[in-house]
């Protein structure tokens, strides 16, 4: 079975060493493999497809395999490995750079209604829970130990009603936004590899 390869772009300092909460130095097609369980943030190479959000002053072409997870409103993806494939020049990047704006843009503007329907939706059942729960910890605060039992019966159904209130709401935004990510990513990956086509034509 072959595994789809995607491209995404590394910014580093100018050094080629991570600059975004790691050290690592790099080197142009080397492929470097991360170990243990792969976590946005914790462990994992991170890589963007919105350059500009990143600190940096050098901007590679990096090919991976496989994306876990991906984060910072769809700007920061995360990877088990990945190798840079070539540096892009100051021209390169300003082409890559005229033909992510509006994609970016659009992402954003297509992301905003979905998060702010399931904050409209989540924001009424927040507030009954919280309302229904305050009393109740008081109670448990005045009696403390003989009190914990009526505390949790009385959060129980609750909790058990936000969650399943709120469950479809986040299940509505996550598929929309993963599908908007999906969108705004292969356009952004058709730009690169545009860009990695004429490199190798001329």
């Amino acid at each position: 079975m072959t595994t789809k390869k995607e491209v995404f772009l590394k910014m580093l300092d100018k050094n080629m060493q991570s600059c975004n909460g790691g050290t690592y130095q790099w080197q142009l097609g080397k492929r470097v493999t991360v170990k243990g369980e792969i976590v946005m943030c914790t462990n994992g190479i991170h890589l963007t497809l919105h350059p500009q959000a990143w600190q940096g002053s050098r901007v590679f072409i990096a090919e991976t395999n496989k994306v876990y997870d991906f984060q910072k409103d769809g700007f920061k993806a995360v990877c088990r490995s990945a190798k840079l494939l070539m540096e892009l020049s100051p021209e390169q990047l300003e082409i890559y750079a005229e033909g992510e704006e509006p994609l970016s843009k659009a992402y954003e503007e297509g992301r905003a209604p979905l998060l702010k329907a399931y904050e409209e939706g989540e924001e009424p059942l927040l507030k009954a829970y919280e309302e229904g729960e305050e009393p109740l910890w008081k109670a448990y605060e005045e009696g403390r130990a003989s009190l914990l039992k009526a505390y949790e019966e009385g959060r129980a159904p609750l909790l058990k009603a936000y969650k399943e209130g709120e469950a479809p709401l986040l299940k509505a935004y996550k598929e929309g936004k993963v599908s908007l990510w999906k969108a705004y990513k292969e356009k952004c990956q058709k730009i690169i590899v545009k860009i990695l086509k004429k490199v190798k034509t001329k």
